[in-house]
């Protein structure tokens, strides 16, 4: 999948692995072999804490709205988990948006979407995000897609032109 940035995200937005063209879409300024090792990246504590991912989603009280409704979810599911707990309580410190929004109460699914980014190397993208999910586990693969002939599908291609050239 060299034109298509792909992610595996673990229960609580971890990523578990990601394509080089996922990686420089979505977080390219952490190291790529992150995924590998104890400490990895968190998409959601990233979405409240990381400026890089803040600036990536044009829509981004949208995106942080619909991502603690879906970590909502899960807290109903796995509600004893104490990785779940320490990332709440992690966030709910360090991010009064996320607390206000933990405080809501709201629950939804990860679904399927169009979305906005505003990428750091090839600008405005609207791009279709796809969540498969492969297991009763609650790893999620996302994809992103764009419209073919699109001004999207040429960023799109021109990113995994750079990210594959060098």
């Amino acid at each position: 999948m060299t034109e298509v940035p792909a992610v595996v995200l673990g229960r609580f937005g971890d990523f578990l692995a990601w394509n080089r063209l996922g990686h420089a879409f979505l977080a390219g300024h952490v190291d790529y072999g992150a995924v590998a090792g104890d400490h990895r990246p968190n998409k959601v504590r990233m979405l409240f804490l990381d400026a890089h991912m803040r600036e990536l989603y044009v829509h981004w009280p949208e995106k942080t709205r619909e991502s603690v409704a879906y970590l909502r979810m899960l807290a109903a599911r796995h509600a004893d988990d104490p990785k779940l707990a320490e990332l709440v309580g992690d966030l709910c410190v360090r991010s009064s948006r996320f607390a206000t929004l933990w405080a809501d109460h709201a629950v939804d699914e990860c679904e399927p979407a169009v979305r906005e980014f505003q990428h750091p190397v090839v600008g405005r993208m609207t791009l279709h995000q796809e969540v498969l999910r492969p297991d009763a586990s609650d790893q999620l693969l996302l994809t992103f897609t764009a419209e073919p002939g699109s001004p999207s599908a040429a960023a799109l291609h021109l990113l995994a032109r750079a990210v594959y050239a060098g």
